[in-house]
């Protein structure tokens, strides 16, 4: 599974859980990694 997968479920369970300060903190670095990968960065890089 990728790094953006792992992040995925990570979110969803901690949103299924009902931990909302979690969510949000996951949510927000997912979309911080996601928006490298688009910009060309690797995983690692994106990472950073």
């Amino acid at each position: 599974m990728t790094r953006s997968g792992e992040e995925h479920i990570a979110i969803v369970n901690a949103a299924a859980s009902g931990d909302a300060e979690l969510t949000a903190e996951l949510t927000r670095r997912q979309l911080i990694h996601s928006r490298g990968i688009r910009a060309g960065w690797t995983e690692d890089e994106a990472d950073a």
